[in-house]
């Protein structure tokens, strides 16, 4: 008997989806369209129209359009910390932007991709996708608008700045602005960070190599935005740099407000949120923060804002793979390391309350999820990594010790913020669902171990608390402030609306009494704009340092000197001497080391004819420039022709 075979069945191999002729045509004029929408915004940009306010307005529309998030704070948020993490990425290479310049690709790219996402399904459903780019406005979204218009009123005097000497005397008072100037330029000169370069002419070596610059990338973009990608003049860039910096301390406040306003207990609440925003908002723009903004710490500033947002973003996270967030989070880590990397130390206990509570369903997650939220870990490593190359030629035992001059803070209030803001969230955390508040109270705990551990450093080394100690100080106090209204938010009643008018002005006059009163707790402002002046009586100084660079700038002399003066002499010489190198592009290693010329032993500055000869005899490639007043008595001082052939003035 023969067994008959029977048939076996065969399952054909998956095949790809195909994509419906329709749908492939949609989609192709949905990217014809964001092509053409790109390439308008380039022609208008290349057509100087696009510069200024109306591409400051164009990116503010383009930001608040982009749909992260239903809610307008929130999208505030998400959109602030990518820029403020990713942007800088774009200065690692040296890439052809052409006149367009990052600023211009960026909005040419922003505005091409929501055309393009909102007309991929079709015009059907366009209308609904158009309604999608505008965000849902609430009530507490006011106090956001609040925020940052008191923040543009505090820096009114650096926005409204119209000349370079202006610019310039708003910034000599903090000594290290003239870093953070010559940082951005560097950047504006050669389109690449400090540390991608070549050595410096005649072999030298670039001052800020080991320095991370996130902040001053932001600042450049800034700069371009509003100017354009090519270097103008000293003047000219001086006027966009402080105009830079003061937008973006108003983002940094507007990003701190709205991560407040984000959270479900204030956003239809603005009599609550006011006050509970105030308090932050004024430690960050005329408390601890605006003063080290001032002094020269800008960056140390930005730093402390993103490492005070992650835990408000952190903790409104429903599940642990959601890759939005987790960019949003990795931005601003990377944000911190390339902008203050000490304090790492508070943001990386801030982003693992992402994972809290741990439970497993908080896991779940489909595969692109997955995938996308690995990708986002990478990408993230990956800029962590990178900050780390950059730090690899310095020695943490002793940067750490490192003497500087720094505004103190004060070591009463900081403690009072720090535990106060620790216990207000484990008493929100025992008496709430939400569990993660009570979990960040580990955030502030973090920030006063470090700070206690460097001070032990500092004592077994140093013998003192110096400059890093206290900056790490002040910006775990400026985090602190920010969970501390986290948790009061939290543990705050839910107030009845009020049914009379009685009720209802009494609970205004309450609110803006309290917010007045936080207002002052970092000192006493009354109407002024706290420490956002400029120093009309250094501007005869000023001027005179920027007719000396701008007559040498571009000069291809190795070592430039520029003599103190009668002209300049409300400037430390040293001082004056880094604002001359940071405005003529000359600012290296070796040049830095030369300023030594000006100044005895001590530190204190020499008579002009010692400071003279000094310089001269650096070298047979040193030059000297001299104030035109006074030059024929400087020559008068130098017998030997060879150094007096090497005295120039403009």
């Amino acid at each position: 008997m023969h067994s008959v075979p029977l048939p076996v069945a065969t399952v054909a191999p998956p095949s790809p989806p195909v994509v419906p002729p329709r749908r492939a045509r949609q989609r192709a004029v949905a990217f014809a369209v964001g092509v053409g929408v790109a390439a308008l915004v380039v022609t208008v940009r290349l057509g100087d129209v696009l510069h200024g306010p109306p591409a400051l307005v164009l990116a503010l529309v383009l930001t608040l359009a982009a749909p992260t998030s239903r809610h307008l704070s929130r999208r505030v948020v998400y959109a602030a910390s990518l820029l403020f993490g990713l942007v800088p990425v774009l200065w690692w290479w040296d890439i052809p932007w052409g006149a367009v310049g990052r600023a211009g690709t960026l909005l040419a790219v922003g505005a091409g991709a929501l055309a393009t996402t909102t007309l991929w399904e079709g015009t059907g459903g366009a209308p609904r996708r158009v309604r999608a780019l505008v965000p849902r406005f609430c009530a507490g979204d006011v106090v956001v608008l609040g925020a940052v218009t008191a923040t543009v009123w505090v820096t009114s005097s650096w926005l409204r700045v119209s000349t370079g000497a202006a610019a310039l005397g708003a910034l000599v008072p903090g000594w290290d602005n003239s870093a953070h100037f010559d940082m951005v330029q560097m950047l504006r000169r050669y389109g690449v960070t400090v540390d991608q370069l070549p050595l410096a002419p005649f072999g030298e070596h670039w001052k800020f190599v080991e320095y991370p610059q996130g902040y001053h990338a932001v600042v450049a973009t800034v700069v371009e935005l509003m100017a354009s990608p090519g270097l103008g003049s000293p003047d000219a860039e001086l006027v966009a740099y402080v105009h830079a910096e003061a937008l973006v301390l108003v983002a940094a406040a507007g990003m701190v407000a709205a991560g407040l306003c984000a959270l479900p207990r204030l956003r239809h609440s603005p009599l609550v949120a006011l006050p509970l925003t105030a308090f932050p908002v004024a430690a960050l723009v005329t408390g601890p923060g605006g003063t080290a903004f001032t002094s020269g710490f800008p960056n140390f500033v930005v730093a402390s804002t993103l490492t005070a947002c992650i835990p408000l973003v952190a903790t409104r996270m429903p599940r642990v793979m959601m890759p939005l967030q987790l960019a949003v989070i990795g931005s601003m880590l990377v944000g911190v390391a390339h902008t203050w990397v000490l304090l790492l130390v508070v943001a990386l206990p801030a982003a693992a309350l992402g994972l809290v509570p741990a439970h497993r369903s908080r896991w779940r997650a489909t595969r692109s999820q997955q995938v996308a939220s690995a990708l986002v870990v990478l990408a993230t490593v990956g800029g962590l990594a990178h900050v780390l190359g950059i730090l690899s030629a310095l020695d943490p035992g002793k940067v750490l010790v490192t003497p500087g001059a720094i505004t103190t803070p004060d070591a009463g209030l900081f403690l009072a913020v720090t535990l106060g803001s620790a216990a207000l969230c484990l008493l929100a955390g025992s008496r709430t669902r939400w569990s993660p508040i009570g979990w960040t109270a580990a955030v502030p705990a973090a920030g006063l171990l470090a700070a206690c551990s460097l001070a032990l450093l500092q004592r077994s080394q140093g013998g003192e608390l110096s400059y890093y100690f206290w900056k790490l100080v002040a910006g775990v106090e400026l985090v602190g402030v920010v969970v501390l209204a986290m948790a009061a938010a939290t543990l705050l009643p839910r107030f009845t609306r009020p049914t009379t008018r009685r009720q209802a002005a009494s609970g205004v006059a309450a609110s803006v009494l309290v917010t007045v009163a936080v207002t002052q707790v970092f000192g006493f402002t009354g109407p002024g704009r706290g420490v956002f002046v400029t120093a009309p009586e250094l501007e005869g100084t000023t001027q005179t340092l920027l007719d000396a660079a701008s007559a040498s700038d571009g000069d291809g002399r190795r070592l430039m000197t520029l003599l103190p003066s009668q002209a300049t002499a409300a400037m430390h010489p040293v001082n004056a001497q880094q604002w001359f190198l940071a405005l003529t592009g000359r600012w290296t290693v070796e040049a830095n080391d030369a300023t030594t010329a000006l100044v005895g032993a001590d530190g204190l500055s020499v008579d002009p004819a010692t400071a003279l000869r000094a310089a001269l005899e650096l070298g047979d490639d040193s030059w000297v420039l001299v104030n035109p007043a006074e030059e024929g008595t400087m020559r008068a001082t130098v017998t030997e022709p060879s150094l007096a052939d090497r005295i120039l003035t403009w």
